[in-house]
């Protein structure tokens, strides 16, 4: 569950029955009572209380199927949207109402709000702070009379997309399913002559653009305009792509919407917005940019040179279109930045997810920007969610070549039932195409390590002495799911080059920590 939306339910209830279901969809095995109720930190008493609230308010089609005594598992018809009913959920909450009226255009005092939703003002006002907290990274206030977000226009569509992206717009817009496809109609229109008049095909993410067109429609609807920069409006208007944009975004408007006579301002500033949907494939060739390359090598001439990307373990031979899509993604988040910073911050799953699972990684990039001398020509405001950015732009060029080269030792010691089970849970955590071996019947010594070319060197028992030229690891005698997938994480994230730097025989701090 999007932990904006988390933070948005006031309700304790809402939100825990809320956390439970999404749990519950999640998972493929049947739950317990004490895990459920560690997943919500309540009571086995409360957990029990909230699951027969979910069974009394489950439509038909949707029911939890007891399995023995203590277990359960969520099921439900192939044709029911379980994301339709938690949505439920989410739009009965008082600041979703709030919100969803105040981007419809719809603004109302405190005390009107308090009748609407029969509630006292106090509880409203109580509300009303947390939502305050919500919108304070997106550098966003809220003026009480009445009640409405304050701040620069860039900045107040940015949340808007971002509470809207994850949500079926006619369940929060004033248009209907109807409206919603024109939309939809005038993106594909735009995409389909741009192509044609620029002779290429532009990579954009479809659901993203049309989330941004559905904000940028009902904002122009409410008589909200974006102000740009002169020297931005000079700079963008002289490209000879502009101009086609321009012309396009203009004729489409007009035969879509009855919005009149549009600022030139929104025009540069959707123009600019296409680059926050742009999806930089691999091998690609040339990235959608709107800056001229002789600008961009100057500046990233060090900061994504080909022996940074190397030692990442992007391959040779995907370091040109590497190199370019550094380039074009950090120039393009540059120009949008000049519009809001807010472009910068990615959702906070994906921060979570990418820090967790290519921690090494991650750590490279935030060192980079904080410590490369270039950087400070960069406009970066949020440097986690950058680092995040380059990560996943690393991560998808390296793919399997980083790894499939890497050789794993592995020594163990036992029971002897107990070796063969061992070896088969170990294998099923090991990266397809990564060479590894099991050394049992001797000592394991610098020649066998250098013998075998071994980068990662992982045994349940200690052992003699430190080896060099390889990260050596010592597991727990019965490695747990922890461990294993903390295993699975170095071999994928971590550059060989690394690992024949580390010397330490005792690193239960790796595993722990």
């Amino acid at each position: 569950m999007n932990k904006l939306y988390l933070d948005l339910l006031t309700d304790k209830k809402n939100k825990r029955l809320v956390i439970l279901l999404d749990y519950l969809v999640k998972s493929r095995h049947p739950s317990t009572i004490e895990e459920l109720a560690d997943v919500v930190n309540v009571s086995i008493k409360t957990l029990k209380k909230d699951l027969a609230i979910l069974e009394d308010v489950f439509p038909e089609g949707v029911w939890l199927a007891n399995i023995g005594n203590k277990s359960v598992l969520l099921e439900w018809q192939a044709a029911f949207s379980i994301s339709d009913f938690i949505q439920s959920f989410i739009g009965n909450s008082p600041l979703f109402q709030i919100l969803d009226a105040m981007f419809r255009g719809e603004h109302f005092s405190v005390a009107q709000w308090s009748e609407k939703l029969w509630i006292s003002e106090m509880t409203l006002r109580r509300y009303t702070n947390t939502l305050v907290k919500i919108i304070k990274p997106y550098k966003l206030d809220l003026e009480t009379a009445p009640l409405q977000l304050a701040g620069k226009e860039s900045d107040i569509r940015c949340f808007y997309f971002s509470y809207l992206n994850q949500r079926k717009q006619t369940d929060v817009l004033s248009a209907s399913v109807e409206e919603k496809k024109v939309i939809s109609h005038f993106y594909k229109k735009m995409l389909e002559k741009a192509e044609k008049r620029l002779d290429r095909v532009l990579h954009l993410d479809y659901h993203r653009m049309v989330s941004w067109l559905g904000v940028i429609t009902q904002r122009l609807e409410n008589s909200n305009y974006i102000k740009l920069s002169e020297a931005l409006k000079d700079e963008i208007s002289e490209e000879s792509s502009y101009q086609i944009f321009r012309q396009l975004y203009e004729d489409e408007l007009m035969v879509n919407f009855e919005f009149g006579s549009i600022p030139e301002d929104e025009m540069i500033y959707a123009y600019i917005i296409c680059l926050d949907s742009v999806v930089y494939k691999l091998n690609d060739g040339k990235h959608f940019q709107m800056r001229g390359e002789d600008r961009c090598i100057e500046i990233y001439e060090d900061l994504f040179a080909w022996r940074h990307l190397q030692h990442l373990g992007i391959p040779a031979t995907k370091l040109e279109h590497a190199h370019a899509s550094f380039i074009a993604f950090t120039e393009n988040l540059t120009l949008l930045t000049q519009i809001s910073e807010v472009f910068q911050k990615n959702s906070y799953e994906l921060n979570v997810y990418t820090k967790s699972e290519y921690p090494y990684t991650y750590r490279y990039w935030l060192d980079q920007l904080t410590q490369n001398e270039h950087v400070k020509d960069l406009p970066i405001a949020y440097r986690e969610d950058v680092a995040v950015s380059l990560t996943m732009l690393t991560c998808a060029y390296r793919g399997e070549e980083n790894y499939r080269n890497k050789t794993i030792l592995f020594a163990f010691s036992g029971e002897s039932t107990y070796m063969n089970y061992l070896m088969t849970r170990v294998r099923q955590h090991i990266p397809h195409g990564v060479k590894y071996d099991f050394l049992f019947n001797e000592e394991i010594t610098e020649e066998a390590i250098r013998e075998r070319d071994v980068d990662i060197f992982l045994h349940n028992y200690d052992i003699e002495g430190n080896l060099n030229n390889c990260l050596s690891l010592r597991i727990s005698p019965f490695p747990t799911v922890r461990e294993l997938e903390f295993i699975n994480k170095l071999i994928v994230d971590m550059p060989s080059d690394i690992m024949h730097m580390t010397y330490d025989a005792y690193s239960e701090n790796l595993i722990t920590g």
